[in-house]
This record gives structure tokens, C-alpha cells and sequence, in this order.
């Protein structure tokens, strides 16, 4: 009876010993299948597709008149035979291309898709935009016009009533910030009204003679060396500048408006004011508490350090202006530009983007020429070891690191 009791218990024990066996297993199976899918899913999120392209610019409708496209696109994938871009707005595009741009003619949200074919297989990327509206368009704007010495007029851009609230005004050549100004002198007029919220705007432009007055060419005022310079303003023998604060031993450029007087001038490290005192930056790498500003990519001993070129505008007066900048080619062979706005600074003028790279194998050689047919520049550069060249061609809405 004893050996009957031991018996059960022993079997009792090697039932209770499988149950729990059974469960271990049990659990040991299932943690086994959870460690499985949480490997698959970390598996899946590493094969996730590249994020969606990029998107820059301001969202406003296109200004219909001046036909600018304010959008770039931008797909980082390279190895991609075709895109096909649909903007939403029934004008898809199919190109190679890597970088496009694009403006709506509309306000309104649109659905972005961009097909990109890789290796034979379709691929299709989706974002939304919404664009928004500019300001109204300045109904009484008025024409170009001549004075005479001594007279005044008054510009106001919503001289037929009250502009739409809110908006801010910002006037070249001075920076004025008001809604009017006063005209007594000749020369380019233009107001941006700007909206804060969304960053549209809207400007126009008047220019303004003056009786007897002649222009002056933009290229009146020289400096170069060792704080040398010459003034060609007046026609005849040039006279010598003293007041130059430049001291490079190779390339510089300079820039005066149509009455001759100087705007700015560098030799592609430093920018200086009109004043010889060099040029405020708004980058925002170049914070209050940086003791000194970070210096732009040119160099003393490259040929063409620094080139001045206007930046187009569509009704606007010339207050933006690009300079690029070349380093020496023993260095990194960089070609980049930064962005001065005469606007800014009281109208003395600040740089509000420095050193952006448009190019990793540029020479110290490059040049620019206006088209006068449209009022377009077009920049030249050639490429480090060969005989070829980059062609920029700067339009109102171009990026300027687009070739």
C-alpha cells in the first residue's frame, strides 16, 4: 500500500514536472515568435524607402506676369533613369533631372507625386503643399517718370485705399519700412509688400531721371591692391581712390549704382560697405557672439577671388546681388556665392546667405554678361583640369547654383 502511494506520487511529481515543462516550452515558443516578428519589423523599418524629396522656396501662387516658379524640388536619390513629376495641378513633367522647379498659379493644397524608375521599377513618392496667396497688386502704381531739380513726388503703392492688414513694406534703395516715401532724386525705386505669416509679397518698381542728369555705368568704381582704387565716374582721366580698405594681391570686384555712386566692394574674403567697413552680416552662422565673422570662400592668391552679379528681378529694383567666390586651385577648387541685399543695414547693404557651394572643381577663372534683351545675367566658370564650362544662367527665379 506504501509502495502504491509512492507510486502515484512519483507519477503525480512526473505530471506536474511535464505541465510545467510543456509551459516553459510553451512560453519559450511563443517569446521565441514575438523575438522573430520584433526582428522582422526592425528588418522592415531598415528596408524602409528613402524619405520623400524636398521642398524649398516660398509656398505663394506664382505671379502670373513675371511667370516665376518659387518651388525647387529636390530627389536625393541618384541612381534614377526617369522622373516623372506630378505637380497637381494637371502640368506633370518627365525628365532626368534631379532638381525642378515649379509655381502654382493657384492658392490651395496640391498632392506632389514624383515617379522615380530604378533599375526598370516604378517608385512613387507623394507630399502635399499649400500654396498660399500674395498680396493684392498695386492698383495706382505709377509710371516711370522724369523730374526736375528741386521737385518732389510721393510714392505710395495702395494709394486707392488701405492695404490688406498686416502687411510690411520694405522700400530700396533705402530700406525705408513705411507705406510711402518721398522721391526728389533720380534713380530705382521699388517697394516689396511683404506678408509676415506667410512670407508672399508682391513689389513694383518706378525709375526716376532727372532732368540733365546723365547715368553712370556700375563699373565706375575700381579697387584693388594695396588699398588702391580708381573712380572713372565723369568720363575722362580716372582719379585715384585713397579711402580703400582692400589689401589682397590678386582678384577683387566692386559694384556702384547708375549715378555712380559705390555700393560695395571685396576681394572674396571680406565684403566692404561704401564706408570701407565691412558689411553686416544677417546669416545666421554669423551670431552676435562670434568675435569674427566667418570669411567668404574666396582667396588672396586666386585670379577672380570674388565676381559681383545682380540678381534679375521682375519689377523690382537691382538690391540683390550675388557674390561669387573662388578658391585657389591648390585648395578645395570650391566655387560658391553668397547673397548681399542693399535693402537691409539703413541701405548700406547686408549679406543675408554666405558660402553656399555650387562647385567642387572649379578653377580661379569665371565671368559674367548681361542680356540685355531680358535683363538676365549669365555666369561662366570652367572646370578644374579640362576645357569645359559651366554656364549659370541667372533668371528671377533660377538658383543660382543650377547650371
Amino acid at each position: 500500500m506504501l509502495r502504491d502511494k509512492f507510486e502515484r506520487a512519483r507519477h503525480s511529481q512526473y505530471f506536474f514536472m511535464s505541465i510545467s515543462i510543456f509551459h516553459k516550452r510553451f512560453a519559450g515558443f511563443w517569446v521565441f515568435l514575438l523575438v522573430l516578428a520584433g526582428l522582422r519589423t526592425v528588418q522592415a523599418q531598415s528596408l524602409a524607402p528613402t524619405p520623400a524629396f524636398q521642398i524649398s522656396g516660398k509656398a505663394c501662387a506664382a505671379d502670373q506676369d513675371c511667370k516665376t516658379a518659387p518651388l525647387t524640388l529636390t530627389d536625393p536619390i541618384r541612381n534614377v533613369s526617369n522622373r516623372r513629376w506630378d505637380f497637381g495641378d494637371g502640368s506633370p513633367i518627365l525628365t532626368k533631372d534631379s532638381v525642378v522647379q515649379h509655381g502654382y498659379a493657384q492658392p490651395g493644397t496640391y498632392t506632389i507625386k514624383l515617379t522615380q524608375t530604378i533599375n526598370g521599377r516604378d517608385t512613387t513618392l507623394t507630399r502635399s503643399v499649400r500654396i498660399n496667396p500674395s498680396p493684392q497688386p498695386f492698383l495706382r502704381w505709377r509710371t516711370d517718370t522724369t523730374i526736375c531739380k528741386g521737385e518732389t513726388i510721393t510714392i505710395d503703392p495702395y494709394a486707392n485705399g488701405p492695404p490688406p492688414s498686416g502687411l510690411k513694406f520694405l522700400w530700396y534703395p533705402k530700406g525705408d519700412t513705411t507705406q510711402s516715401i518721398q522721391i526728389d532724386s533720380s534713380g530705382c525705386y521699388s517697394v516689396e509688400a511683404i506678408d509676415p505669416n506667410t512670407g508672399c509679397s508682391y513689389q513694383d518698381r518706378i525709375n526716376v531721371d532727372v532732368c540733365g542728369e546723365q547715368k553712370e555705368s556700375q563699373g565706375v568704381k575700381w579697387y584693388f591692391g594695396q588699398n588702391a582704387g580708381l573712380d572713372f565716374s565723369g568720363g575722362g582721366t580716372p582719379q585715384p581712390i585713397t579711402d580703400g580698405n582692400l589689401s589682397t594681391i590678386e582678384g577683387s570686384s566692386s559694384i556702384a549704382n547708375t549715378k555712380g555712386v559705390l555700393l560695395f566692394y571685396t576681394d572674396g574674403i571680406t565684403i566692404f560697405d561704401k564706408d570701407g567697413k565691412p558689411l553686416k552680416s544677417l546669416d545666421p552662422r554669423d551670431s552676435a557672439a562670434t568675435a569674427t565673422p566667418i570669411p567668404l570662400g574666396g582667396n588672396q592668391r586666386s585670379t577672380q577671388s570674388a565676381l559681383i552679379v545682380p540678381k534679375p528681378t521682375c519689377r523690382g529694383c537691382e538690391y540683390l546681388y550675388y557674390v561669387y567666390t573662388t578658391s585657389e586651385i591648390r585648395g578645395k577648387k570650391v566655387l560658391s556665392y553668397s547673397v548681399v541685399d542693399m535693402r537691409q543695414n539703413g541701405g548700406k547693404g547686408a549679406i543675408v546667405q554666405k558660402n553656399f557651394p555650387v562647385s567642387t572643381q572649379s578653377t580661379e577663372q569665371s565671368t559674367s554678361v548681361r542680356n540685355d534683351r531680358d535683363s538676365t545675367y549669365w555666369v561662366i566658370t570652367r572646370v578644374f583640369g579640362t576645357n569645359k564650362f559651366e554656364i549659370r544662367h541667372l533668371t528671377r527665379d533660377e538658383n543660382p547654383a543650377l547650371t
